[in-house]
């Protein structure tokens, strides 16, 4: 296994979320990543509707050290509870993308906004959020720049 992964990327793979969270530890494991404050710092996610929570948090326990970049698009399995375990322990992110994530709602999205500091920028379903809802994330963290699909 290539023990310097900089990016993991997968596009409507059909993997599970137990497979991916096996190749998560094997990479931490064998890379000892967390030993050396390095790893992956960009995961893409796209159209796997068997990725759900219990792959962000896996991500939180192995890689939150050094994941600065997730995209989890159209992943319907994706919740609040995996977003809220994401920003408890993955201090260096500066982007996340939860379009297509139906499961995602402003409860998932504020742990995220209000926990990770570093971030600038997040993609947010429009139809998990209502108008004042949306409105309020955008004064409430004017430093992220706050972009809301209907995708």
């Amino acid at each position: 296994m290539c023990t310097d992964l900089d990016t993991l990327s997968l596009n409507g793979s059909n993997i599970s979320s137990g497979a991916l969270c096996a190749l998560l530890r094997d990479y931490s494991e064998k890379g000892e990543v967390r030993a050396r404050g390095t790893g992956c710092t960009k995961i893409s996610i796209t159209n796997c509707c068997k990725v759900g929570d219990a792959v962000l948090e896996a991500i939180g326990t192995l890689l939150g050290h050094s994941v600065e970049t997730l995209v989890f698009y159209k992943c319907g399995l994706v919740s609040d509870e995996g977003l809220a375990y994401l920003a408890q322990h993955c201090v260096k992110l500066t982007s996340v993308d939860v379009r297509g994530c139906v499961q995602v709602t402003s409860k998932g999205i504020q742990q995220v906004l209000r926990r990770c500091k570093n971030l600038d920028t997040i993609f947010i379903p429009k139809n998990s959020l209502t108008i004042q809802e949306r409105n309020k994330l955008r004064h409430s963290f004017p430093g992220v720049r706050v972009t809301f699909s209907s995708q």
